[in-house]
């Protein structure tokens, strides 16, 4: 998880950190996560499916081959380049990253809760499985 508690917004001339990204309101992401590293492993995008159907988030798997490299840039990207499986939860980038303005007040409790409880969902069905997820590739 790395971010979880804004909706992601995407304002108009954002500047370099939102390059690429398409224009968006946060009340338009109020219910949504982004997924990112399902497209090397087919399994855990199965997994968190399905722990989602008790969460309701709108799921939205659009990063992991993005130009700003959201993936790539992030603590899951060595686990995936070494073949293990990863997920990156993340709702989404927003005007205060990284600064001062970005303050407890801003964050969606109610969505921050409903993120949790999606990992914890996934991390027991992937606990529960027989067999562990198989190991990717970067082809």
């Amino acid at each position: 998880m790395d971010m979880i508690g804004r909706n992601e917004e995407v304002v108009v001339g954002g500047g370099g950190r939102f390059r690429g990204l398409d224009v968006q309101s946060a009340e338009s992401n109020a219910n949504a996560i982004n997924i990112l590293g399902t497209l090397r492993s087919p399994d855990l995008r199965a997994e968190v499916e399905r722990a989602n159907e008790a969460t309701g988030l709108e799921m939205r798997y659009r990063y992991d081959n993005h130009p700003l490299q959201l993936l790539r840039r992030s603590d899951h990207w060595p686990f995936i380049q070494g073949g293990v499986p990863a997920l990156f939860y993340h709702t989404g980038l927003h005007p205060d990253y990284h600064r001062p303005d970005d303050i407890p007040e801003r964050i969606n409790y109610e969505k921050l809760e409903k993120v949790v409880r999606l990992v914890y969902q996934t991390s027991w069905g992937l606990a529960q499985r027989p067999s562990i997820p198989p190991r990717v590739s970067l082809r």
